[in-house]
């Protein structure tokens, strides 16, 4: 990605990739990955994954395009509350030559 995109993105945001479910209920998740990020707090009625339509209370832009599931476990940077939101919906940004970044709705 270019080096003017990475200049607005003075955050560290971890994902916690969501690997599985017990009988329980209780999640098992893998090893977390920190991506480069900007958080704007802002609220903003988003869709979430089930169609509802939520009040979203952040908006994480992330420099990547890898697949982040709605499951997944967001550690956000020092300072913001709570540290791990839950994720009410992800979009994928794609610019001319295809995935640029990915947006996240907490």
């Amino acid at each position: 990605m270019e080096s003017e995109f990475h200049s607005m993105m003075p955050h560290s945001v971890g994902i916690t990739p969501y690997l599985s479910r017990d009988k329980w209920g209780k999640k098992t998740y893998g090893a977390i990955v920190l991506f480069r990020g900007r958080v704007e707090n802002k609220r903003k009625m988003v869709t979430n994954y089930l169609g509802d339509e939520v009040v979203s209370q952040s908006t994480l832009y992330l420099a990547t395009t890898s697949g982040i599931g709605i499951e997944d476990r967001i550690t956000m940077p020092s300072g913001y509350l709570p540290a791990n939101p839950d994720i009410l919906a992800i979009e994928r940004q794609d610019d001319e030559w295809g995935a640029h970044h990915t947006v996240i709705y907490v």
